[in-house]
């Protein structure tokens, strides 16, 4: 039997993932893709929001580890699962979005050590972010994959 394009999507990509544990933007998109391609575009986009706030909550102690004592991240993170599960506008949360991204650029400062902890902060971001999207752009860009606007 025929592999699904999602689950081809997402063996292909194991092996692109780094060193730093990070998979490269062009194969998030393709898994992106896979998801709308698979599921249609509001379940996929539903479901690939859901798998962003998995990983932002699988990468939680990572975060923990480096920033004992901050919530930031872990509090935007769920104002926008409540948003989601609830169905309630989250268009006040996006403002806060800028705000939590200079304070994650801010930590980049304070050296590669802290990396993984700051990665994992913007994990949440990009959780959020993408919970939040109410808007679908088709971008038909070189690899064909589609994006988020």
């Amino acid at each position: 039997m025929m592999e699904n394009v999602l689950q081809l999507a997402l063996t292909a990509a194991r092996d692109a993932i780094g060193p730093d544990g990070e998979l490269p933007y062009p194969w998030r998109k393709r898994i992106w893709a896979a998801f709308i391609d698979q599921l249609g575009s509001d379940l996929g986009i539903r479901a690939w929001s859901a798998v962003q706030v998995a990983c932002a909550h699988r990468v939680r102690p990572v975060w923990h580890s480096t920033f004992p004592q901050e919530e930031e991240p872990m509090i935007i993170l769920r104002a926008a699962e409540e948003g989601m599960a609830s169905g309630v506008d989250q268009s006040g949360l996006e403002s806060q979005f800028g705000s939590l991204k200079a304070f994650l650029d801010d930590k980049l400062t304070l050296g590669q050590e802290y990396f993984p902890g700051i990665y994992a902060g913007f994990a949440c971001l990009a959780a959020a972010r993408d919970s939040c999207q109410v808007k679908v752009v088709v971008d038909m860009s070189v690899d064909g994959a589609q994006g988020l606007a």
